[in-house]
């Protein structure tokens, strides 16, 4: 019996949660075995393209969890720190200032939970305006230093969702922010000007979890030759 080799190649639909969980998305590419002509035959397709079943396959996901913050506070260096840890919690519109106004040296804005994570979401409201830069900070028992970031895309100054993931610090120390002992990323205004005050609607903190899936795919294949 001749037998007939295809190319084949699948996507595995990305799944996505309707909740308050987000999937970490990755495209996998699956090889399907030789095909031959009593194949061809039984499944009633042309020869020259076919649509086959896919063996079993499985992929592995992260879960990105997201939790209410134990505490949010502004730093405004010339009057102190004032919290916003309930409105940080809730969806009302443009109720956290991110960073004071005016601005100035050492000021910014607190994030903390009662256990470490790995990553922030600030839902900002309105963007903020100007040259401005911060950097996202830690305590490490003695001093405020910078973090290690994996990925972050919380600059204060684009409307809707950024996230900003960091490698959990292994001197990370628990520290006394408006009077809760906390582990807390401070994000620090560095330098420049804010023309327009920075405003979130919510934040959070969170942490990954693993799964993993499985099930059985689909995909067409395409006739490529005849090996004989």
């Amino acid at each position: 019996m001749a037998t007939y080799e295809k190319e084949h190649d699948i996507t595995v639909p990305l799944l996505t949660y309707t909740d308050s969980a987000e999937i970490a998305k990755m495209p996998y590419q699956i090889g399907v075995p030789l095909l031959t002509v009593q194949d061809f035959a039984e499944l009633g397709h042309s020869p020259y393209e076919i649509t086959v079943p896919l063996l079993d396959i499985s992929w592995s996901h992260n879960l990105h969890l997201e939790e209410a913050v134990n505490g949010a506070y502004l730093r405004d260096a010339d009057v102190g720190d004032t919290d916003y840890t309930d409105e940080a919690n809730d969806a009302t519109p443009n109720d956290v200032p991110l960073l004071p106004s005016p601005v100035g040296t050492d000021d910014g804005f607190f994030i903390g939970s009662e256990r470490q994570f790995r990553w922030v979401l600030v839902d900002v409201g309105t963007a903020g305006a100007g040259t401005f830069t911060i950097v996202w900070q830690y305590y490490n028992g003695s001093t405020w230093t910078a973090v290690s970031i994996l990925y972050d895309s919380t600059d204060w100054k684009t409307t809707g969702l950024g996230r900003c993931h960091i490698y959990i610090p292994g001197d990370w120390t628990k520290t006394t922010i408006g009077g809760q002992s906390q582990y807390w990323l401070f994000a620090k205004y560095v330098s420049g000007t804010v023309t327009t005050q920075p405003l979130a609607n919510q934040i959070w903190c969170g942490n990954f979890a693993s799964g993993k899936y499985s099930g059985r795919g689909y995909g067409r294949g395409v006739l490529m030759g005849v090996l004989d």
